[in-house]
């Protein structure tokens, strides 16, 4: 899993424990790193698919590995989420918020990537504490 090989084992510790102190750090790192990863990640978007066929296996091999993390992350945060299986889909929703800042974010703008990092983490845990489970489908009669 993509925290275990963390430069940080003991974020990564704590994260996987739950811990919100440690989630808005870890938010935080990947603001910041995704502040010059534009075009980075629209190969990764639109390109990768170009690779060869090991090559493209690896990308995507490793980017499961960031999301079966974060997912763990926000299982422990909201155990129900997992058992509901929704902790993957909203570590896709919070990495939406990150991954596409560059489409509407302006260098030299009043926000930056380091003021923004909290108000993303702010949104996810204030958010998701309210997140309601989907009711059950029913059958048509």
């Amino acid at each position: 899993m993509a925290l275990e090989s963390s430069s940080d084992p003991d974020l990564a510790r704590r994260c996987r424990r739950g811990d919100p102190v440690a989630w808005r750090e870890l938010v935080r790192r990947f603001v910041v790193e995704y502040a010059g990863a534009q075009h980075a990640h629209r190969v990764l978007t639109e390109e990768v698919k170009f690779l060869p066929p090991d090559d493209r296996q690896r990308i995507l091999r490793k980017e499961r590995e960031v999301v079966a993390g974060f997912s763990a992350v926000v299982a422990a945060l909201r155990p129900d989420l997992k058992a509901a299986a929704l902790a993957t889909p909203m570590t896709m929703l919070l990495f939406g918020m990150i991954n596409w800042m560059f489409t509407w974010m302006r260098p030299g703008g009043a926000l930056d990537h380091d003021a923004l990092a909290p108000m993303v983490a702010d949104l996810f845990l204030g958010g998701l504490p309210v997140v309601r489970l989907p009711e059950p489908a029913t059958a048509p009669a």
